[in-house]
């Protein structure tokens, strides 16, 4: 306690603005929460850990605020001003949509996240909207379109100039007829089998195929 200061009953001293507790603290002035390092009021953007709780402060106050926040080189999630570290969610910031796990936001983060019935792919972090592709999740590949997965697709995703069967918005690998751009091709072994000629039969029925087409 700095000599010829007057306290209040909370270490608050209103004629000269000191705390006299020297951690990082909240104090509560005027019907305002202000951030105190060191007893002197800073116009920190940060977060602060206050009876138990982390706090979002905005230029030395503390504000009822959604955001994401850079701390300690990680970045937190808060919500209503606070961090809670059990969020999962996908949340969106500058204009880019952001995957929260306990509460953090990771750039390693690679998955599948339903939120509101969708699946997003998640890469890097964040959703990819632009994504297309099979990704592998929980020992299953599932076919990513416009960032989502969707369990009603069927179709045939070219890639390194081979035709993938997607069936159930799923790599699928048995034998079937799937129809892609309007024409029924035959699938085998997980691919359109654009080079086979002949005749196959598929569920106890028999079919003639030119060139992968039925």
């Amino acid at each position: 306690v700095a000599p010829g200061h007057i306290y209040d009953e909370k270490g608050f001293c209103t004629g000269c603005g000191i705390y006299n507790v020297l951690e990082p603290t909240l104090v509560k002035i005027d019907g305002v929460w202000n951030y105190f390092e060191n007893g002197v009021k800073t116009d920190a953007t940060t977060l602060v850990k206050y009876s138990g709780k982390w706090f979002y402060v905005e230029d030395g106050i503390w504000i009822s605020r959604t955001t994401l926040v850079k701390y300690k080189d990680k970045w937190f999630y808060v919500k209503g001003g606070k961090w809670d570290s059990k969020v999962e969610d996908l949340v969106k910031y500058e204009g880019k949509w952001f995957y929260i796990k306990s509460g953090k936001w990771t750039t390693s983060s690679k998955t599948l996240f339903n939120k509101n019935g969708s699946w997003f792919y998640i890469n890097k972090g964040k959703w990819d909207s632009d994504a297309k592709c099979i990704f592998k999740y929980n020992g299953k590949n599932f076919y990513i379109s416009g960032g989502k997965w969707k369990s009603t697709t069927n179709t045939l995703f070219k890639k390194d100039g081979k035709y993938y069967a997607i069936k159930s918005g799923k790599w699928y690998k048995g034998k079937n007829i799937i129809k892609y751009n309007g024409k029924k091709y035959y699938v085998n072994d997980g691919y359109a089998q654009t080079k086979f000629s002949g005749k196959v039969t598929i569920s106890g029925k028999k079919y003639t195929v030119k060139k992968g087409i039925i």
